[in-house]
């Protein structure tokens, strides 16, 4: 399900963007996913642990405060990285790709990094809590399904989407 979903996605916003615009579109995702990665590289495992070894004793309160733990940490991590892409994108862009084309779409996947580590972490305590299927809904079907309907209302609203908007809606 989540490969048809992301498949029949990259489709329809390919068939908007055109195939220069998606492939700077995917290069953010990419991006968006490596920094995510390194963010919170491990913690997703260790709050399954956690949280499931919690859940076992039922004590919702230690739950909570490794859920917060887990955001805490997040913070500390991906605030400065994303701070950095945020007001130095465009420096980042040119320097990279010796072009401005990637500026926009560099510049909205650094302000989804947060919430897309953020949503790593809620997944992990969902899991720990053996609240499997919610997971895995809250991290891949939920962010394809927001997407397609966001660009679909976009479309009938304002015509067919920018790469701008495509990256704002989905980031």
């Amino acid at each position: 399900f989540k490969m048809l979903g992301g498949i029949g996605l990259s489709i329809y916003i390919g068939r908007f963007l055109g195939v220069k615009e998606l492939g700077l579109f995917e290069y953010s995702l990419v991006f968006l996913q490596i920094v995510v990665f390194f963010i919170a590289s491990g913690l997703n495992n260790s709050l399954i642990k956690a949280v499931a070894i919690r859940n076992a004793k039922n004590d919702l309160s230690g739950i909570n405060s490794d859920l917060l733990s887990g955001l805490v940490i997040v913070l500390l991590f991906g605030t400065p990285i994303s701070l950095v892409g945020i007001i130095w994108s465009s420096e980042i862009s040119e320097y990279l790709f010796d072009n401005d084309q990637f500026t926009v779409p560099f510049f909205w996947a650094s302000v989804s990094i947060i919430p897309q580590a953020m949503i790593m972490v809620f997944g992990g305590v969902l899991n720990g809590m053996g609240k499997i299927a919610f997971s895995q809904f809250l991290q891949e079907p939920l962010k394809i399904f927001l997407g397609v309907g966001l660009l679909l209302l976009f479309w009938v609203f304002f015509g067919s989407p920018s790469l701008n908007h495509v990256v704002i809606l989905y980031g």
